[in-house]
């Protein structure tokens, strides 16, 4: 439930000054996929997409690629906190929290569940996605700003 999965239609290619230290063979792996998915004549635009973190509501296809997190940089302080009793406002539009310290503004590419938008989530029992409007470092406690709504 912690460790996130992220895919793509197509594997991306590491960028180069990442490439010197991938083996030849992951590279040549890599190169092959995405030969194998030009020659199946998928579109151009799987081909610059990066990749996305996948979902329980969104099919994977078949031959695309995966990434999983299981180490996962955990944060401990998230269970701990009873989170309603943070909340200074809430309307239709945003929700404004007492972050305490040890708990991230923004979910890292690990680990979705125990970030500040998540907590508040689950806290107040809402459906949508809550979106950081901006972030204060882990360590850091204070008031944030977090959007319910995209605009």
């Amino acid at each position: 439930e912690i460790g996130a999965i992220w895919s793509a239609r197509v594997p991306p290619l590491p960028p180069p000054q990442k490439r010197e230290f991938l083996d030849a063979e992951h590279i040549a792996t890599i190169e092959a996929a995405r030969a194998r998915a030009s020659a199946a004549g998928l579109p151009k635009k799987f081909f610059q997409q990066k990749p996305e973190r996948a979902r329980v509501d969104v099919a994977v296809c078949e031959g695309s690629y995966i990434r999983v997190h299981t180490q996962v940089k955990r944060f401990p302080v998230a269970h701990e906190v009873d989170w309603a009793s943070r909340v200074i406002s809430i309307t239709p539009h945003f929700v404004v929290v007492d972050k305490v310290a040890g708990v991230q503004c923004t979910p890292s590419e690990d680990n979705v569940t125990e970030c500040l938008p998540a907590c508040i989530q689950k806290a107040l029992g809402l459906c949508e996605e809550l979106i950081p409007t901006h972030r204060l470092d882990e360590g850091t406690e204070g008031v944030v700003l977090i959007a319910r709504t995209p605009a």
